[in-house]
């Protein structure tokens, strides 16, 4: 394999980040998927044709900084083989191999989800919540509660969506098989799966099943 600058490597998956307005994992024979984009601009690259946006040098230059600073990940046990193949790659000059394109064209993605991911715990790292129903219980809330939907991230190996939200400032979670938008909801209904402590925060959750909500409302965050 060629060798390229890091920061041409950065800018064309930030340009594929655009052009699927999002990270595609697989290919359409409509659209490529990013991996696939990321070399074919390469190649032209190679053939002294790239031809970017200056945005996508932008995003990619500020993708590559982020990633640079999580070097402390490193030093945490917890962090995944994921994380640390990243940081790893943001700190090389020269891009030399197929693995590190392919990483690197996933990088974009990832960075808005780990932000995403950092900005739902400090939300609940900011909450006081408690435990007030038992197991078994069939909780009902409506317009007099206060339901915020502050997370729903999808989970490739389990086919399913897991949902976070604070209801009148206490935590709970549940899966669900549709992506639920982010923002205030008025009724919200399901029965208590269990209790347990959130390994992120170290908060009180209930856990629910057969989860019905209805928003009114879409709030990002």
């Amino acid at each position: 394999m060629s060798e390229y600058p890091s920061n041409i490597v950065w800018a064309c998956a930030a340009a594929a980040q655009r052009i699927n307005n999002g990270y595609e994992q697989h290919s359409s024979t409509q659209q490529p998927n990013n991996k696939r984009l990321v070399y074919g601009f390469l190649e032209e690259y190679r053939n002294n044709k790239l031809e970017l946006l200056d945005e996508d040098y932008t995003n990619g230059d500020a993708a590559r900084q982020y990633w640079q600073y999580q070097t402390m990940a490193l030093l945490d046990d917890n962090t995944n083989n994921y994380i640390r193949s990243v940081v790893k790659v943001s700190h090389s000059d020269i891009i030399d191999n197929n693995g590190a394109v392919a990483l690197i064209a996933s990088c974009i993605q990832a960075k808005s989800r780990n932000e995403r991911q950092s900005e739902v715990k400090n939300i609940k790292l900011s909450l006081n919540s408690k435990i007030i129903y038992k197991v078994g219980d069939k909780p009902k809330f409506d317009k007099n509660n206060d339901i915020h939907i502050i997370n729903s991230r999808y989970i490739d190996r389990v086919g399913a969506s897991i949902v976070e939200c604070v209801i009148d400032g206490n935590l709970y979670v549940w899966w669900s098989n549709r992506r639920l938008e982010l923002g205030n909801y008025d009724y919200l209904h399901g029965r208590v799966k269990s209790l347990d402590v959130d390994k992120d925060s170290n908060q009180l959750v209930t856990r629910l099943f057969y989860v019905k909500a209805n928003r009114y409302e879409k709030t990002l965050l």
